[in-house]
């Protein structure tokens, strides 16, 4: 009994074909680990988010304090920099791009928030909350249901009345 040399021969072809493969993926590997290695992780960039909209928040209070739109913030937030924000350096930056700007006044309105506003905002957040509660709990889907099976839109305005969605 005779041996068949030629199916030998693809054998061993394809062992190397395999192998250069299986170098080639672990090397993938490899370099994929050293990549996610090097990145950030989650509470890192959480933390770089927060500190970067505290500073907008910081830079948008000064430029409503100086009664300028809080549009131009790309603006001015680029004019600072990465300088302290202060009432001093949101002037500056806002005289260099051509407004006119009195610190004196724009230090003394903030400081002048009064309760009442303060106490509204919080009524306006916990109206918010209430509401996207209502939206999204336990019984949206029961609601959804009873809304799709209405004929008339008073039907709806009771059920969403009674869901707590309407006032």
């Amino acid at each position: 009994m005779t041996q068949d040399n030629t199916t030998d021969a693809v054998d061993v072809q394809d062992t190397d074909q395999d192998n250069s493969l299986i170098r080639s993926l672990r090397s993938d590997i490899k370099d994929l680990q050293k990549e996610l290695k090097a990145r950030p992780d989650r509470e890192t960039l959480a933390a770089e988010l927060k500190d970067q909209l505290t500073r907008d928040s910081a830079i948008e209070t000064q430029l409503i304090g100086f009664g300028h739109p809080a549009g131009i913030l790309d603006t001015v937030k680029g004019m600072l920099g990465d300088a302290e924000v202060t009432a001093e350096a949101v002037a500056g930056a806002l005289a260099s791009i051509g407004y006119k700007v009195d610190v004196d006044d724009a230090t003394s309105d903030q400081e002048e928030v009064t309760e009442p506003e303060v106490t509204d905002l919080a009524k306006v957040t916990a109206l918010s909350a209430q509401v996207q509660s209502a939206a999204k709990g336990k019984d949206s889907r029961n609601v959804e249901a009873r809304i799709a099976q209405t004929e008339t839109p008073e039907e709806v305005t009771a059920i969403m009345k009674e869901a707590g969605l309407l006032a």
